[in-house]
C-alpha cells in the first residue's frame, strides 16, 4: 500500500484509539491474522494501549478462523486454504472445538452458530482503527449501527449499493490521510474509494459526512460489514 503521512494533531498519537486511554504501543489495522504472508508493505498502524493490543487476540483468532471455515463451509482443516488458519486450528484444540461445536445440520444444510459478540467486537475494533488512521478522529462511542452478513446473502440491489463509491458530503479535514485518498467524477464531485489491503483477504472504505461516519469492510471476499457513527 502507498505510504500516506498525516499532518493532523500529533497529540492524538498519545490516545488509544480503542478505549481512549494512554497509548504506549501500536496496533496493525487490519490485524495480521486476517492477512497472509508476505504481508503488504506499509500496513496501517494506530496508537493503542497495551491492554487493548493484547486483549483482542483471542477474539481475533476466532474471527479469522470462523471466517475461513464459513468461506469453505467446512470445519475440516484439510479443506481450508489459508496456511496460517490451518496452523492455528491444528495447534489450538480449544478454539477448533469451539468452532466444530458451533456447527448444526438443519435440513441437510450446514449452519454455523457464530459467536456474535466476538464477531461484533472485532468488526468494531477494525472500524475504529480505520477511522482513527484515515480521519485522525478516534471513535470511542458506541456506533449508531453495526451490521454484517455474507456476500452470498446479499440481494443484487444490496450488493450494488454496498460496493458503489460514496459521494463525500464534505471534503475531509486538511491534513488527514483521507484527504489524500479521494476520487472525482467528471463533474468534479468527490467520492470515497475502496482500499484493497490484500487481494481476496481485506478491503475497506470510509466516508465522512456532515451527519455520519461510515466504515465498510470486505473480509475474505465473504463477509461484508458496515459500521456507522452519527455526528
Amino acid at each position: 500500500m502507498i505510504q500516506r503521512n498525516k499532518f493532523s494533531d500529533i497529540r492524538l498519537d498519545k490516545i488509544c484509539v480503542y478505549c481512549g486511554g494512554t497509548a504506549n504501543t501500536r496496533d496493525h489495522v487490519p490485524s495480521k491474522v486476517l492477512l497472509d504472508e508476505p504481508f503488504p508493505e506499509n500496513i496501517h498502524n494506530v496508537p493503542c494501549c497495551y491492554d487493548c493490543n493484547q486483549g483482542f487476540s483471542t477474539d481475533e483468532e476466532y474471527f479469522a478462523c470462523i471466517v475461513e471455515c464459513l468461506t469453505h463451509n467446512s470445519v475440516g482443516i484439510e479443506d481450508l486454504s489459508r496456511p496460517k488458519i490451518k496452523r492455528i486450528l491444528s495447534s489450538k484444540s480449544h478454539l477448533y472445538r469451539k468452532i466444530v461445536d458451533s456447527v448444526r445440520e438443519i435440513d441437510k444444510e450446514r449452519i454455523f452458530e457464530i459467536d456474535d459478540l466476538a464477531f461484533r467486537k472485532i468488526l468494531l475494533k477494525l472500524a475504529r482503527g480505520h477511522a482513527a488512521f484515515e480521519i485522525s478522529e478516534p471513535q470511542l462511542s458506541d456506533p449508531y449501527s453495526l451490521i454484517y452478513k455474507s456476500v452470498q446473502s446479499m440481494t443484487v440491489e444490496e450488493n450494488k449499493s454496498f460496493f458503489s463509491l460514496l459521494e463525500l458530503e464534505k471534503y475531509p479535514e486538511v491534513g488527514s490521510r483521507l484527504m489524500q485518498q479521494i476520487a472525482f467524477d467528471p463533474n468534479n464531485i468527490p467520492f470515497s474509494i475502496w482500499v484493497s489491503v490484500q487481494d481476496d483477504n481485506y478491503a475497506y472504505m470510509i466516508n465522512s459526512g456532515f451527519t455520519q461516519l461510515t466504515v465498510r469492510l470486505l473480509i475474505a471476499n465473504f463477509i461484508v460489514a458496515e459500521i456507522i457513527w452519527k455526528n
